[in-house]
């Protein structure tokens, strides 16, 4: 993912070009394969710098939306953006099929079985 710093949007005119390249970055590390992503890498597709890409990694990291292994160094999507993920799915999932009707004894009525006896002996 490539992201033009060259040329501000309307909204990051308007001072939210900090917040735009922080969800570019959300998205990368999201989009990246199973292993992570890498810092060079996310610069790169970015189009920042080192110190910008690694403060807004930062931000992330400690608000839980992405988690960086501490073996490897590579960004992985954190607790709290699975947690967003999941309510965002239920609200925008299709609503459940009503439940069936229990069916109806012939008659209308409802069909109740009688109690077992005991014989007494």
């Amino acid at each position: 993912m490539t992201i033009d710093t060259d040329t501000p949007t309307p909204a990051a005119a308007g001072g939210t070009q900090s917040l735009e390249r922080a969800i570019a970055l959300l998205r990368a590390v999201a989009a990246s394969d199973p292993e992570g992503a890498r810092l060079a890498d996310l610069m790169a597709g970015a189009g920042l710098s080192k110190a910008t890409t690694h403060r807004l990694l930062t931000a992330l990291a400690r608000e839980g939306l992405i988690e960086q292994d501490a073996g490897s160094r590579r960004y992985h999507p954190g607790p709290d953006l699975d947690a967003l993920g999941q309510l965002a799915a239920a609200r925008h999932r299709p609503p459940l099929p009503p439940a069936p009707a229990p069916p109806a004894a012939p008659g209308g009525a409802a069909a109740v079985s009688p109690a077992p006896t005991c014989a007494a002996r």
